[in-house]
């Protein structure tokens, strides 16, 4: 009996030992009211999420963004050094592709380009330049040229700009400087205008497209030898506008009776198609294209 009663004792201070054991245990996890309380390691975590939470974020707005190719993201940092260190020369260097149209003025040269920089690259321009980044979310690709700032420049797979987009509010300025000069020397009923879209020449025509606040696009057109002082062979009103594609490529229609005419203004074709065009139509037929053999300013 002596034996077993020892042995029951040890069974006992062992249980003693397991239960204070057990209740500090749970008083660790719990607070003064019985809630769980939050263990170490989800706080150290928690305080790691908020050091890193930029970098994540940084992380995620890059990813699924294709990497552009090395000669192109070399040639985009020469371009931007260029904008940065206002290099006028070195910026007209990589563009010959002029004219350059505008509103109310068309860029003929160097020179003139030189002349009007800071209409194209204010400061903000500049900016959204310098924020361009390297990948395909920012830098478009298509038919062997790049583009950034949606289309506000493109250019050739070799770095040369192809192609000056940029609107800024400069030019929206010069462009109301502009309109009296233009109208002194057209007939009276082409006045009027709130800006001038196109000005061009074919072999016979000159043609003349403008935008009115009363009446949108209108079309106005002279069969050579007239001049612009004369009244116009023809005259259009109520035309539609289309965008084609992200280059700034247009087409203006204009419905006359069974006829319709059409200027287009290709810029993403071939070498050879880019330019400006009038089409006539009659119906679905046409009967008529010639290319503009002049842009006039």
């Amino acid at each position: 009996m002596p034996f077993f009663r020892s042995v029951l004792n040890i069974c006992l201070w062992i249980i003693a030992i397991v239960f204070v054991a057990c209740q500090n245990d749970v008083s660790n996890k719990v607070d003064e009211q019985g809630k769980p309380k939050a263990s170490k390691l989800a706080n150290n975590n928690t305080q790691l999420d908020d050091q890193t939470s930029t970098e994540i974020k940084k992380h995620k707005q890059t990813e699924n963004k294709p990497s552009i190719p090395s000669h192109v993201e070399h040639q985009l940092k020469q371009f931007k050094a260029l904008v940065a260190q206002d290099n006028k020369k070195g910026l007209a260097d990589l563009f010959d592709n002029y004219p350059i149209k505008r509103a109310n003025l068309l860029i003929q040269n160097d020179a003139e380009l030189i002349a009007n920089y800071h209409d194209f690259f204010t400061e903000k321009i500049k900016e959204s330049i310098a924020n361009v980044a390297y990948n395909q979310q920012d830098v478009f690709f298509r038919n062997g040229h790049y583009s950034i700032l949606n289309g506000g420049l493109w250019f050739y797979e070799t770095g040369e700009i192809l192609r000056i987009n940029i609107k800024t509010d400069l030019q929206k300025e010069a462009a109301k400087d502009n309109v009296k000069a233009i109208e002194q020397s057209h007939h009276d009923s082409t006045r009027g205008w709130s800006s001038s879209i196109l000005r061009f020449e074919t072999e016979k025509y000159i043609v003349h497209l403008y935008y009115f606040k009363e009446g949108g696009y209108r079309y106005f057109s002279w069969s050579k030898p007239k001049t612009t002082a004369e009244k116009p062979d023809l005259s259009l009103s109520d035309g539609m506008a289309k965008t084609q594609g992200s280059m700034g490529g247009m087409h203006y229609i204009f419905s006359n009776g069974a006829y319709t005419y059409k200027v287009l203004e290709i810029k993403l074709g071939t070498e050879e198609r880019n330019g400006v065009y009038l089409q006539v139509y009659k119906g679905d037929t046409m009967i008529l294209e010639q290319k503009a053999i002049r842009l006039i300013e």
